[in-house]
Parts: structure tokens; sequence; C-alpha cells
């Protein structure tokens, strides 16, 4: 005969049967009995051979899955994480109150506020000693990592940070040249790993590479998959000359951050990767594992949205691509591209003869930028707008200009933080002038930037003399800059207007015509680019963002502008897509279609992914972590398209300024956050590996009918339940 708890409630429910647990949690409408006859209908059980108890223990759903604000007191996790949780009279009283805040199958996780119990600097340094006093756990270094092999670069950032292996695994990381779409160095340094300890490894057509390392102890548990993205944004400060496809990142540690010096850090997701290694080469992690590594996220997630289904065997996946530490990321936003592109009409050749043309460039640079996603609601200036309202300025003067070549953005991902454009005027004096009024409309775009974030006081303007064509704004900045997230910020970061001279102008192109110039410094002002709606909290639910502009300096050359469109939740991508036709149509721009549409990824509330990486936080730091959404693009999405049944959540470290030559990490998180992810690891297998034993003890499969298949393929069906 069968008890329906007769593995405990718990346990069964939550690691055999997800509809059987979520029906026992959220309907306390439902009697016991019929809670029970439900699930036996449920798993195929006939009623008349089972025990059914006079009372059933209820499940009590996760607390982070409750409606946010709620007057009751989150729920405890329970200290045996496959324990039933007590049914008092108090508690059942409770679930029946909230019956109206009852969360079906189809929830989706809600944000929740961290509230940190513990010092982050204190516990680096309590694992740290652990880590002394217990002995490295981290099987001894490949032999592409010792200091023989090493870089001095690399080796001098090593030995400047924390002795974990971890930092010792991001140093040669991001001393490989890894651009978008050129990824084959690392995927080298990945293949060295996998001959050097006997792991097994593929890589697709697409440049995607999958690893699995065999379980040790734990033969039955179940697989886990730690997913990262091989590739960064490659963005470098005005005057910092650089070759990303042959050169890595030169790093440093400065107060507490590892930074780069005048490019982007790649700790987007260059971190996410070390972590993987890590985990692989942690002898403490006794389950197998898989590590995902996908290509070219940063340029249109071609990877992702290419990779092959039924590819990796894991039922849960960790993505490594999020930045807030203490944060479990449960879902992203939905994102398309297009591309609109235009012919201008240039000066023919025998207009121009006669004519003495004065050229000169403007060059844009150090402005604030980040990530178009999670930064677009902050107003943040894209420098595109700024140097299309300069010349719009210079126009307005009654100056004649003509626009020879633009350029501005450097990733698609990014706001833009500079900008170049070679200009044509007809005399001489006219260069003066519009330098001047340059230097105006530069000014009071920052000054009224800073106005609207109250930041006007304090404010200082500082000019180089003995640079008549060079002028730097530097503002002392004596409040909080509300544009870095967490409010923190290397300090006062100065916008850069640079002016440059062409003498002899022999290699210049026609110059547009000042009709045409001034049709495309509309088209440039007008470009949708910010939030398109906002929720009724003020949540961002779509937005578009112009990532990119270029007007190539060739007889022929086009204006071409990449915009990046993104949508949150069921959020439809018509309303958006019409909006950037119809721009497209007003100004006789061409719309092509750069990425279809890919839908957002929201976690479910029966998420075991979720439960794990909440037990795991909580046996780490001693609280829960904070579960939210973000307006940024993870793989996610893509990936759970092609595996419908795959569990995941996004979990990572503290990352500032992702996307910019601001970029930086934060030490001291980092450790706490791979003791956490490895917790939850750990957890996985060891529930795995005892449930997979359960299973196939013969002595249960003789009493417990459920496990009687008819058929070998119901067998099957069965163990593999979890």
């Amino acid at each position: 005969a069968l008890t329906v708890a007769i593995l405990s409630p718990t346990l069964f429910a939550r690691h055999f049967a997800h509809d059987f647990t979520i029906l026992g949690s959220t309907n306390p409408s439902v009697s016991e009995r019929d809670f029970a006859l439900r699930a036996c209908e449920r798993l195929a059980i006939e009623p008349d051979k089972c025990q059914i108890p006079p009372r059933l223990h209820r499940i009590r759903p996760p607390s982070y899955f409750a409606p946010i604000p709620s007057a009751t007191p989150p729920t405890e996790l329970p200290t045996n994480r496959l324990s039933a949780p007590k049914s008092g009279s108090t508690s059942l009283k409770l679930r029946r109150e909230q019956k109206g805040d009852a969360v079906s199958r189809k929830s989706r996780v809600k944000r929740t506020e961290v509230k940190p119990k513990m010092d982050i600097e204190g516990k680096t340094r309590e694992i740290l000693a652990r880590m002394q006093n217990q002995g490295d756990t981290i099987t001894g270094l490949p032999q592409c990592l010792t200091s023989e092999m090493m870089g001095e670069k690399t080796k001098k950032l090593a030995d400047s940070l924390p002795p974990h292996p971890i930092f010792t695994l991001f140093s040669r990381i991001i001393s490989i040249p890894r651009p978008s779409m050129r990824e084959g160095r690392l995927r080298d340094f990945a293949r060295s790993l996998a001959h050097q300890h006997g792991w097994w490894y593929r890589i697709d057509e697409h440049g995607n590479m999958l690893i699995r390392r065999p379980g040790r102890s734990h033969s039955h548990a179940a697989s886990v998959c730690l997913q990262a993205h091989q590739d960064m944004v490659t963005i470098a400060a005005q005057g910092h000359e650089i070759d990303f496809e042959k050169n890595g990142i030169d790093a440093h540690v400065s107060n507490g951050f590892i930074r780069a010096n005048g490019t982007t850090l790649g700790a987007d997701n260059g971190i996410g990767i070390a972590a993987a290694f890590a985990l692989l080469l942690d002898n403490s992690i006794e389950g197998p594992l898989e590590v995902l590594l996908t290509s070219n996220e940063e340029a249109g997630m071609s990877g992702a949205r290419n990779l092959r289904r039924k590819w990796f065997r894991s039922r849960m996946l960790i993505n490594l691509d999020s930045e807030e530490s203490n944060r479990v990321t449960a879902g992203c936003a939905g994102s398309f591209a297009k591309r609109l592109t235009i012919r201008p009409e240039r000066e023919n050749v025998e207009s121009l003869k006669g004519k003495q043309l004065h050229y000169f460039g403007v060059q844009i640079s150090n402005l604030t930028g980040g990530h178009s996603g999670l930064m677009i609601h902050r107003n943040i200036s894209s420098a595109i707008s700024v140097m299309a309202e300069g010349i719009r300025q210079v126009m307005a003067q009654k100056i004649p200009i003509h626009l020879i070549a633009f350029k501005g953005g450097d990733a698609q991902n990014s706001i833009p933080s500079k900008a170049d454009a070679w200009l044509a005027v007809e005399r001489e004096e006219d260069i003066e002038a519009a330098e001047e009024i340059f230097e105006r409309t530069f000014q009071s775009l920052q000054l009224s930037e800073l106005k609207a974030f109250g930041q006007e006081e304090g404010v200082e303007s500082v000019g180089n003399k003995g640079l008549p064509h060079f002028l730097k704004f530097k503002y002392l900045r004596t409040m909080v800059d509300v544009y870095s997230s967490n409010n923190q910020r290397s300090g006062s970061k100065p916008w850069v207007l640079e002016f440059l001279r062409d003498t002899e102008g022999t290699q210049m192109p026609p110059p547009l015509t000042r009709s045409a110039t001034k049709r495309l410094v509309k088209v440039l002002l007008g470009a949708p680019h910010g939030c398109f709606e906002l929720s009724p909290l003020g949540h961002v639910e779509s937005s578009v963002a112009l990532s990119t502009a270029s007007l190539a300096g060739k007889p022929n050359g086009k204006l071409e502008l990449y915009f990046k469109a993104r949508l949150s939740g069921k959020s439809e991508p018509s309303k958006l897509d019409d909006h950037l036709s119809r721009f497209g149509k007003r100004h006789r721009l061409k719309v092509l279609p750069m990425e279809n549409f890919s839908r957002g990824w929201t976690a479910l509330a029966s998420s075991l992914a979720a439960d794990y990486v909440r037990f795991g936080h909580k046996r780490v730091f001693g609280y829960e972590p904070g579960f939210q959404e973000v307006h940024g693009g993870l793989e996610l999405g893509l990936i759970a398209q092609k595996y419908p049944n795959l569990d995941c959540v996004s979990m990572g470290p503290e990352i500032l300024d992702a996307h910019t030559t601001e970029e930086r990490l934060k030490i001291d998180t980092v450790i706490p956050w791979y003791e956490w992810l490895k917790s939850s690891v750990r957890a996985f297998h060891e529930d795995s590996d005892r449930i997979q034993r359960i299973l196939e003890d013969t002595t249960i499969r003789l009493r417990c009918p459920i496990f009687k298949a008819s058929s070998k393929r119901r067998a099957k069906k069965t163990q593999y339940a979890y």
C-alpha cells in the first residue's frame, strides 16, 4: 500500500512532481483528502490501493514568490531542506488568511529587497582563512596558469589580488584577446584545460563550446550546467590606441576594484568564465558538471540563437552573467534590432570648382555611457545627440556648414560615449566661430545634465591654456553620482571636446549639401532613444537605444543607424517595431531587420534552481538573497526556447559601469559569490544523488505502485522525473 507521505511530503513533492507541489502549496481551499485524491490521479495511482492519512502536511511556498508588498512576515527556510514544514494551527490559519494572495503555477518571480546582515570584507577574510586552514580544494593550477607561462602584466595583476584560484583564472582570461566574433584564442585556452584534465568537450560550427566533467563520489547526482559567454565589449577611451584582436586587457587594482587602463575591463563575462573553470577544478564538487560557453553575446547573441537542441544534458542551468552581488536575476528583457540607412546627397565635383573649402574635425569623448538596457532610464547623454545638437546650433547662426563624415558609438548594446565628425565651411573665419558655438553648446549640455540631477552646485570649469583647439571641462562633483549603480564611482569624469584641423584637405570626399546636412541632423536629433513604456510603478517595460550612427567618408557613403530595442515581461514588439518603421518612413530611411525578436525570460515560481541558490545564499551569508528582473538581455531567453524544461537562474558578483571605460569589478564580492555558487551546486548534487539512490532501492520499488511501470519507457520516464 502507498502512503502519500511515504518519503515525507516535502521530499516527495519537491523532487518527484512539480505539479504536485503547486497543487499542495497554493490552493488552501482544497481539503486534505481532495488534495491526496488529485495527487493520486495526477500520478496515475488507483486511490483504492492507497492509504490516505486523515491529515496531510501542506507544503509552504518559498517566501520570495509571495506578492509584494506583503503584510505577512517571510517564511523561514527550514534547516533541513528535505524535511516537511510544521503544520501547527497557527501556520494553517496564516495560510488560509493568505488565500487571496495565493501564487498560481504560472506566477513569476517578483523583485525583493536585500537586507545585508554581514560585512562582505569580513566574509572574504573568513573564507580565505578557512582555505588556509583546511587546505586548498582546487586542483593544482594547470601548466598554462603557472607563473612561468603567464605574462609579466598578468602575473603582476594576479599577485596583487587575494590568493584564490578564481582571480588567477580571471587574470589569465582578460589577457586573452576576445572581441565578438574573434574568440578563438579563448577557446584554445579552454581546450588546453580540457586536454590536461581529461574533460570531454565539443565546439560547434558557431563557436559555442561545451565541457563535461563527470561526477566523483556522487555518481548518481544530476548534472548542473554553468553558462557564460566568451566575448566582451571592446571600447577604448579617446586617445588610447589598442588592437583588441591582438592585445589583451591591461588591468590594475585600485581602491578595492579591478580596473582597466583606458578600456573596458571584460569582467562581463570574464569573471563568469573564471568561476566556471574554478568549479571544474574544485575537488569539493563531487557531482557532474557541464560548462556552456556561448559566442558573440555582445553583438547579437548569435551563439545562443544557433545553439543545438539536446546538446547539453543538465536540467538545471546557472547563468553567470549578472552584475549585482547578493541578488538572483530571475527575469530579463526580450530584444530585437534594426538598421536604418539612407544615402544622402553630396555636392558634385562641378559645383565645387572655384570654391575653397576649409575642413575641421570635432571629437566628443569620455561621456558617461553605459549599458543601453540597464541604464537607459537614467537619461545619460548620448554622444550622438550632443554632436548633432552642436551642428544644429552652428547652422542656426547662419554659418554655411557641410557634413562630410560622422561616427558615433562603438558597441551595439551601449549608450554612445564618443562621437567624431568632419565638417567643411567656405570661409576660414567661420571655423573659429563654429568652434566657439560647439564649446558653448558642449558646456551647456553637460551643465543641464548635472542640473537635472541636482548637481549644478560645486561645478567648476577648467580650460587648458596653450591648446587653441582643445577644450576640457572638469566638474568637481560634491554629491553622489546618480549615474553609477549602487552609488559608487571612481570620481569625477570629465567630458572631452577636441577640435582638429586639416589645412590641405586633399583626401576629403565631396561634402553633403547644406539641405542634406540639415536633414541628417534632424534625423539624428529625432531618432528614438530612451524609455518607450513604463509600468505604473515606474519600471521600464520597453525601450529603444540608438547605439551607433555612421556616415562613411566616401563619395557614395551611406548613413547607417543601429537601434537596439528591449521589451520586458509580456510586452509585444509590434508597437515598438511600428514606431521605428514610422520614423524611418517619415525620414525616407530604409529599414532593415538585424536581429529577430527574442522573447524575454522569467523563472517560474516552481523553480528548483531558485530554491537551491536561495538555500546556498542563506548557508553562506545567513540571510536570503534578493530576486530581481532586469531590463537588459540575457542569453537565458534564447536558451530556454531551445530547452523548454530547463530550470535556470542568473547570478554574479558586483560589476559597475559595464560596457564603458569605467567598468570595474569589486574584489570583495568575488570570493563570497563563488562560495555561494559552490554551496548551491553542492546542495543540488547531494539532494539529487540521495533521491536517485532512493529511486533505485529495491524495497521502495516493490512497495510503491508509482514505480511499478507497465513498460520500460514509463519506468525510464519516472526515474528521470528529477
